[in-house]
């Protein structure tokens, strides 16, 4: 196997290595924080994606503003296109040879790389954290799913609120995801929706019932009456539109009459 191929082979399998990495990010939807951080960087992903093409094409011409100006000078970073992107580039970490520049250029090369540092440097990435800042605070409503890891917060959450109440309650080793399920079953249990149909089997129950449905009942034929009302409304007001229109034409009319005879 040749050099050649062996580095093709080597580059092949870090990239696999890198989204088999990237790929394992997924695993953690059901953590708090690390759902929050991905539903961010989704939010963000087309607005960041233009951000990051308008960055590369001011890199591209700052690169070749410097390239035509220090492409005869002796300094080895901006000899060709490539170098001097990559150098415009590394400009962005602060590792640009600012000493070799001012020599090469005493007049020209202070204000390019001012105007360099002031439009790529503070605006592109003040932009891009903005950008980042807005897709965090609209997905930071968005709950995480439900798994081990958001079931045991939740059960330390709720736990650590019992012990600031005084409500010192030792875990008695079940999991806490069935903690979680037995809390939930407590909370519908006290809905009075869930619990009304719990007891529709007894007397009590079913005249709870009776009662809620001739009250849904009375409500609907109300809001029918309501409608019914508001069409007749509206039909009077249109026929009032029509006579005034008609009362108006007649005026106009008469108006032009009235004019026509004037002008005779």
């Amino acid at each position: 196997m040749c050099i050649r191929d062996r580095d093709y082979y080597q580059s092949m399998l870090g990239l696999a290595c890198f989204c088999m990495i990237i790929k394992g990010l997924k695993f953690t939807k059901n953590v708090p924080i690390m759902c929050t951080i991905g539903n961010t960087f989704s939010h963000a992903l087309v607005p960041l994606g233009l951000l990051f093409f308008s960055v590369f094409l001011l890199l591209l011409g700052f690169a070749v503003v410097f390239q035509i100006k220090l492409c005869v000078s002796q300094m080895d970073g901006f000899h060709s296109l490539g170098a001097s992107l990559f150098s415009v580039f590394q400009g962005l970490l602060g590792d640009m040879d600012t000493a070799g520049l001012f020599a090469a250029s005493p007049s020209f090369g202070p204000v390019l790389f001012c105007l360099y540092v002031t439009v790529v440097v503070f605006v592109a990435l003040t932009v891009t954290i903005a950008l980042v800042c807005h897709s965090f605070s609209e997905v930071m409503h968005i709950r995480p799913e439900e798994g081990c890891v958001a079931s045991f917060l939740a059960w330390w959450q709720g736990r650590k609120q019992a012990r600031a109440k005084g409500e010192t309650g030792e875990w008695d080793g079940e999991h806490p995801a069935l903690e979680l399920e037995q809390g939930s079953k407590s909370q519908l249990s006290q809905n009075p929706v869930y619990s009304a149909a719990d007891t529709q089997g007894s007397p009590d129950g079913q005249q709870a019932s009776h009662r809620e449905i001739v009250q849904l009942k009375e409500g609907q034929e109300e809001l029918q009456r309501t409608v019914k009302d508001q069409a007749r409304e509206q039909q009077e007001m249109r026929g009032d539109l029509r006579r005034v229109e008609a009362l108006l034409t007649e005026l106009l009319s008469r108006q032009c009459a009235a004019t026509s005879s004037l002008d005779s």
